[in-house]
């Protein structure tokens, strides 16, 4: 087993699980946001002089004794000359140069995979200015990878590290003393608060953990906002926010009634989002944040429209309130997405 944990400020970018990883030989220690929405491994490089990248730590390849170029237009491995790719990240974007060098989970790095990795060479000063860690590392589906030899969760199945082929994400709320945590090969049963609801996962071309979603209700009242086929639903520790199309947003809020000022929020209804005819449930503390300004409590949703494109159109991204409120498992041997309730420290008085 091997674990990996993070924290999130208010205002810090939207991946809430950090951990370390040890690239090359010798190692390279790096600090890296680990994002279920993506499937690579990005790494700043020592050749990047863009002003994104200046606040970072910076992998070189070139002081690595096992790294070596890669080019997915040639498929051996004897290419002399790394390949360039362009990728959007966030609303961003970054260009960088294919290598692939030993990576290990952890700092004492014992759980190891020869993987490919993208040196990020140049990155637009937003966000990357204002990301805390050095790198982004993708734990999606292996579609979402530019080659299989980069995805670094079937690469450390290809050798038999882990103990099972699966990772699991408790994700801290504000009442925790605790960093969230995602654990790589097993799932932390003293983290569960219920029993797992195993859903399979829906569609695989996206990259995306994803399972189909019945619909959303409001205090147990389905409201509609998906067809008998239902919807895709992806969990995403790459965002900070429940993403879904623009006409969904506006209809949940509008169903809620989020008052900014708070006058209603004992009010509000629960939240629920329907998977297999069963309900979870988010309470008014979990989609809602309240924020003293100036003395003043305010209240903001955290719904955020966002309208995705090609294979991931209409997609919903379920991201830090859900994970928050559920234990989320990732298993790749049974191609199952497990959710539990999650087990939080709970303070005197809290509503």
């Amino acid at each position: 087993m091997s674990s990996a944990q993070g924290s999130s400020a208010r205002g810090a970018p939207s991946i809430d699980v950090f951990g370390t990883i040890r690239v090359g030989t010798p190692a390279q220690t790096f600090d890296v946001a680990i994002d279920t929405g993506s499937s690579n491994l990005l790494l700043t490089s020592e050749q990047c002089s863009s002003i994104g990248c200046l606040s970072h730590k910076t992998y070189s390849a070139k002081s690595s004794e096992s790294a070596k170029p890669l080019s997915l237009l040639q498929q051996d491995d004897q290419s002399k000359e790394s390949e360039t790719v362009l990728l959007d990240i966030s609303t961003g974007e970054a260009e960088g140069e294919l290598v692939e060098d030993y990576v290990c989970l952890g700092e004492q790095g014992d759980v190891c995979a020869k993987t490919g990795l993208v040196q990020m060479t140049r990155m637009t000063e937003k966000p990357f200015a204002a990301f805390q860690f050095d790198g982004i590392l993708g734990v999606g589906m292996p579609q979402g990878s530019l080659d299989k030899k980069f995805n670094f969760m079937a690469n450390l199945a290809e050798m038999g590290a882990l103990k099972r082929d699966r990772m699991s994400v408790w994700m801290a709320n504000e009442n925790d003393s605790e960093n969230s945590e995602i654990i790589f090969g097993e799932i932390a049963e003293d983290r569960l608060g219920s029993e797992l609801l195993w859903l399979p996962v829906s569609k695989f071309d996206t990259g995306m953990w994803q399972a189909k979603m019945d619909d959303f209700t409001i205090d147990d009242t389905p409201i509609g906002l998906c067809a008998k086929t239902g919807c895709e639903a992806a969990f995403d520790t790459g965002t900070n926010a429940i993403a879904a199309p623009e006409h969904m947003v506006s209809t949940i809020l509008s169903a809620l009634d989020i008052r900014q000022d708070c006058s209603n929020y004992n009010a509000l209804p629960k939240l629920g989002l329907t998977f297999q005819g069963q309900v979870l449930h988010l309470d008014k503390s979990d989609y809602v944040k309240r924020v003293y300004t100036d003395d003043n409590l305010q209240c903001y949703h955290q719904f955020l429209p966002m309208e995705l494109s090609g294979k991931k159109k209409d997609m919903i991204l379920l991201g830090d309130p859900f994970m928050k409120k559920y234990y989320t498992v990732f298993d790749r041997e049974s191609l199952n997405i497990g959710l539990a309730l999650s087990k939080h420290r709970t303070l005197p008085g809290s509503l």
